[in-house]
């Protein structure tokens, strides 16, 4: 695939996904998470207790915030919210719930 196609291609599934309803966006950036958690223990021993060194592995969906509430070694908790759904919220947790 040529460049301006593969940037087209790349822009059309942005906009797809932009269209898509803010609890998917939110229940995707949790996914990830996941992911950029595993491999943050794999490298660290513990889970990440903030997103900030976990932001190079990806970006978040526009409008989608996520924080991490708890983290140690064995566990981790956190909550995505978006822009247009004040008041709601979707959350995650691996391991044993810790105090949130």
């Amino acid at each position: 695939m040529c460049g301006s196609r593969l940037a087209n291609a790349l822009a059309d599934t942005a906009s797809a996904l932009e269209a898509v309803n803010p609890f998917v966006q939110m229940r995707v950036d949790l996914r990830n998470l996941v992911r950029s958690q595993d491999a943050y223990h794999a490298a660290q021993g513990a889970y990440a207790r903030r997103v900030e060194p976990l932001a190079i592995q990806y970006m978040w969906q526009r409008g989608v915030t996520v924080a991490i509430l708890n983290a140690d070694a064995h566990s981790w908790a956190a909550r995505a919210g978006h822009v247009s759904q004040p008041g709601k919220s979707c959350v995650i947790w691996f391991g044993p719930a810790g105090k949130v």
